[in-house]
Formats: C-alpha cells, sequence, structure tokens
C-alpha cells in the first residue's frame, strides 16, 4: 500500500510540476498564472501531508488524491477556464481505482461529481474551458460519472477476482510453501543420498583397496606356503633319510649290544680265570714264604756246622800238638787227628758251598717271591681292572639298551612326523588350490567393486543433475 501511495504521489508530484509549466506557456508570467500555481502547490503541499504525516491509509489516498483534483477546479476557475484541468481528473479517478477498493472510489468520485455538475451548470468554462460549450461540459461530466461507474463495478468485480485471486494465492503460497518444504526436503534427502553415496563410495574403494591388499596377501601367502611345501618336502626327506638311518641305527645297536653282551661273558671268564691265576699266585708265595723260613732254617744249621766244624779243627789241632809231645806213641793219633781235620776242614768247605748255595737259593728266592709278588699284585690290580671293564661293559650294555630304547622311540617318532607332514603337504596342496580359487573371486569382487563404483558415479551425477533442480525448484517458490 505504501508503494501505491508513493507511486500516486509521484504522479500527482509530476502532473503538478508539467501543469505550472504549461500554465506558465499559455497564460504567461501574471498574477493569475501565479495564483493558479499556488493553488496546485499548496494541495502538492496536502497531498505530501498526507503521504509523509497520515498513518491511515484511506485519508493518506484521499489527501493524495482528492485534494489535487479540488485543486484543479480551483486552479480553472482562476485562470477563467482550463479544459486540461479536467481531464486531469479522470487520471485521478483512475489512480483511486488503483486502490481496488469501493469505498475509495465512492468518497472520490461523489465530491468530484458534484462538484463538477455544479460547475457545468454554473461555470461551464471551468469544464470545458474559456470558449466551452454547455452540452460539451455536461457531457465531460457525464462520462466522468460513467467512468466513476463503471470503474466502481469494476473494482468491486476486480475486488471480488482480487479476493479469488488472494484466496488462489494463498492457496499457491500454501502449496508453494508446501513444494518448498518438499524441495527442501527433496534436497536433504538427495543431499543425504548424495553423502550416503559419497561414503558408499568411499566404502566401495576401501573395499576394493582392501581387496587388493587381500589379493596381495593371498598372492604372498600363496608363494610362501608354496615354499613352505618345498621346505616341507625338503623336511619329509631328510625325515625319510633319517628314518633309513633310524632303521640302520636300530640294526646296528642291536648288533653292538650282542657283542657287548658276548664281550662281558668273555670278560667275566677272563676275569674267573685270572681270579684263579691270583690264588694260584698267591698260593705259591705262600710256598716261597715257607720255603724262605726252611732256608733260614739250613742256614742256622750250616752255622751250627760250621761252629761244629771249627771246634773239631780246633780240637784236632790240639790232638795234634799232644800227639807231638807223646812222640811214637802219639802218631796213630795225630793220623786220626789229621783226618779229623781233614774232615773238619771238608765239613767247613761243604758247609760254605752249601751257605753259598742256600745264599743263591735265597737271593733268587727272593727275586721269585718279588716276582711272584708283583705277579699277584698285577693279576689283584688286572682282576680290579677287569672289574672295572665289567662295570664299563655293563654300562655300556645298559646305555646301549637306552640307546636303544631312545632310538626305537625316535623310530616311531619319526614315522609319526613323516605321517603328520605327508597330512600337512597335502592340506598345504590343498590351501594353495583354495588360496588360488580365492585370488580368482577377489579379482572378481574387484571388478564388481569397480563396476558399482562407475554405477555410484552416474548415480552421482544424476543426484547432482536432481540436486541443480531441486535448488531452482526452491529459488523459484522462494
Amino acid at each position: 500500500m505504501d508503494k501505491l501511495h508513493s507511486h500516486n504521489y509521484l504522479i500527482v508530484l509530476v502532473g503538478t510540476i508539467a501543469l505550472s509549466v504549461m500554465t506558465f506557456f499559455s497564460e504567461g508570467i501574471n498574477i493569475r498564472a501565479f495564483i493558479g500555481i499556488g493553488i496546485m502547490l499548496a494541495s502538492l503541499i496536502a497531498a505530501g501531508i498526507g503521504k509523509f504525516l497520515i498513518q491511515n491509509h484511506f485519508i493518506k489516498a484521499l489527501l493524495i488524491n482528492l485534494t489535487p483534483s479540488i485543486a484543479t477546479f480551483v486552479y480553472a476557475f482562476v485562470l477563467g477556464g482550463n479544459s486540461v484541468a479536467f481531464l486531469a481528473n479522470f487520471v485521478f479517478l483512475s489512480m483511486m481505482a488503483l486502490y481496488f477498493d469501493k469505498k475509495y472510489i465512492i468518497y472520490y468520485s461523489v465530491p468530484v461529481a458534484n462538484i463538477a455538475l455544479i460547475c457545468a451548470i454554473f461555470f461551464p468554462f471551468v469544464i470545458d474551458g474559456a470558449n466551452y460549450d454547455r452540452v460539451d461540459a455536461f457531457t465531460k461530466v457525464f462520462l466522468f460519472d460513467l467512468v466513476a461507474v463503471v470503474l466502481y463495478k469494476a473494482v468491486d468485480r476486480g475486488r471480488e477476482l482480487l479476493s479469488q485471486s488472494e484466496e488462489t494465492l494463498s492457496t499457491i503460497n500454501n502449496n508453494s510453501h508446501a513444494a518448498n518444504d518438499i524441495a527442501i526436503n527433496l534436497n536433504s534427502a538427495i543431499e543425504n543420498c548424495k553423502n550416503g553415496l559419497d561414503n558408499l563410495s568411499e566404502q566401495a574403494t576401501k573395499v576394493n583397496e582392501a581387496a587388493s591388499q587381500m589379493n596381495t596377501v593371498i598372492d604372498d601367502t600363496t608363494n610362501a606356503t608354496i615354499s613352505v611345501t618345498e621346505k616341507i618336502q625338503d623336511a619329509t626327506d631328510e625325515i625319510n633319510k633319517n628314518y633309513e638311518l633310524s632303521k640302520e641305527l636300530d640294526a646296528g645297536f642291536e648288533k653292538v649290544d650282542t657283542s657287548v653282551r658276548a664281550g662281558n661273558n668273555e670278560v667275566n671268564v677272563v676275569k674267573n680265570t685270572l681270579s684263579e691265576m691270583a690264588e694260584t699266585v698267591g698260593s705259591a708265595r705262600g710256598a716261597m714264604s715257607e720255603l724262605m723260613n726252611e732256608m733260614s732254617k739250613i742256614t742256622s744249621i750250616l752255622e751250627e756246622i760250621n761252629a761244629i766244624a771249627a771246634q773239631t779243627n780246633l780240637l784236632s789241632l790240639n790232638a795234634s800238638i799232644e800227639a807231638a809231645r807223646a812222640g811214637e806213641h802219639g802218631k796213630g793219633f795225630a793220623v786220626v787227628a789229621d783226618e779229623i781235620r781233614h774232615l773238619s776242614e771238608q765239613s767247613s768247605e761243604a758247609a760254605d758251598n752249601i751257605h753259598k748255595i742256600i745264599n743263591g737259593l735265597s737271593g733268587m728266592t727272593d727275586e721269585v717271591s718279588n716276582r711272584v709278588n708283583a705277579g699277584a699284585e698285577s693279576a689283584n690290580d688286572v682282576v680290579s681292572k677287569m672289574d672295572t671293564l665289567v662295570n664299563v661293559l655293563t654300562g655300556i650294555n645298559d646305555s646301549t639298551e637306552v640307546a636303544h630304547d631312545l632310538v626305537r622311540e625316535q623310530y616311531k617318532v619319526i614315522e609319526s612326523v613323516r605321517t603328520a607332514f605327508d597330512s600337512v603337504n597335502s592340506d598345504i596342496q590343498t590351501l594353495v588350490a583354495t588360496s588360488e580359487e580365492n585370488a580368482a573371486m577377489i579379482s572378481n569382487i574387484s571388478e564388481s567393486i569397480r563396476q558399482q563404483e562407475e554405477a555410484v558415479s552416474n548415480v552421482d551425477d544424476g543426484i547432482e543433475h536432481v540436486l541443480k533442480l531441486s535448488g531452482e525448484l526452491k529459488e523459484h517458490f522462494n
């Protein structure tokens, strides 16, 4: 409404200025021209007061339009007639019709029509100019009234149409708001869909990257599995070799066990023989000891014989001396004494020889005794060593039995490991085949994801287009 007031006031301002200029050109510069222009300027001021100071739209419209309209009658009356001034009322009437309110038409047209009718009766020059024709004046007034009635009906009909238009516009506005809300919701849904597609695209990209990484891992796993298979095959070959060696080692331990048992028996025989020899040497050592005792006794007896021979020799010497003293009577006794002396000397020599022999035998006996003792000690030492050897052989036999048992256990373990390796090798072969199948499947998945990304990209382009149309729809309804 304020915009319409401003528009009408601008028309009044321009019209007043134009009418003032026309007045100077038509009337010249004189008192009547200044009075007429002053009247129009006064009406313009009144219209300005209504425009800028009055808040009521109806009063404001009357001041803007009715005041200048009445001023045109006064202006024409002062100038002595001016047909253009009355024609301005048709413009003011049209301006009042722009408010689309019958009240505005009535309150404007009724006073103006009455003033025009009075002027047509009493002052026709005000309506038709200085060279007036009363019929023309009444005709112009009639035309004004007719236009007022037509505008009244038009405004009435226009008001109805405006009311309907307002209702329609309200409905359209409501629909526009609803459509705007729909557009906003659609825009939001499209944005969410776009974000979802972006997330889906990102997830698809991540899945594709993960699939690529998984494919790489599977390739590495396959290569590692093949390498492990080769190593397991090598280990299986080594286990088979160890298996054969274990069999040979088991047979060797059987032979060693038999040999150790036989050696143990032979050592026991030798030990028994040496024990018997040690006993024999011990008996010989006892006999030698008894022989030494007997030889000591013989030596004692020989010493006694030597003592007796010395006494006998001394007695024979004394007998010879006594026989020499006896002379002839003692010759026979001297012969006996010589024989006894010779016998004593022979006994002494025999005793010495026996003593020498006994001493030689004693030395030999000592040497034999020493050797017998050494032999006995050696025999005892050999018996002790044979006991140690028997213990060692027994320990070797026991260790051989333990080692044999361990070899048998190892043989069983190797057999189990070989069986397990065969099973693992079979499982790894299956794993390699499965890995190859998984690699092919992941490759297919990657291709499907790539196609899905292309489809998502196409859908994203479509959503961008729909989003653009939604934005245009939103701007259109706003």
